[in-house]
């Protein structure tokens, strides 16, 4: 299950975010301890915002326990799963599941090797295809 934890246009510290990521999946602190292997006491200090430096090691158990990236939670990016985020130059795509990212790549990766003509072609009838209402059989009305 992903559980989208985002903040637009608002600024939270890593302890604001992995509360709120906790509590989005109703859990205690003592069950995100289970669940990450990290102490419900530095759990409860991290959401204190007492511990001001982190190891890495926790964040990334922390992070994994609760489906969203150490980037996401330490605030340096407002997308929580970086798993399911695809890049392409400065283009960014955000999809929902493995299956989805693995599709998108695909027709990013067959789309780059058609040339100019072709691409605009693909494109034509993807829109065609996407605008369709209702399937038509041709010759059949």
């Amino acid at each position: 299950m992903l559980i989208e934890c985002t903040f637009v246009g608002m600024t939270h510290t890593l302890g604001t975010r992995l509360l709120l990521c906790r509590r989005d999946y109703k859990w205690t602190q003592d069950e995100l301890a289970a669940r990450s292997g990290i102490s419900r006491s530095y759990i409860a200090q991290l959401e204190r915002g007492t511990v001001t430096n982190a190891g890495i090691e926790p964040l990334m158990a922390l992070a994994k326990a609760l489906e969203v990236s150490v980037a996401y939670l330490i605030g340096e990016t407002e997308v929580a799963a970086e798993e399911f985020v695809l890049r392409e130059g400065r283009a960014v795509y955000v999809v929902e599941d493995e299956e989805e990212r693995q599709m998108t790549q695909e027709l990013l990766r067959l789309f780059q090797k058609l040339n100019g003509a072709d691409q605009r072609f693909a494109l034509g009838m993807m829109r065609r295809i996407g605008g369709a209402d209702v399937a038509r059989v041709i010759g059949d009305e």
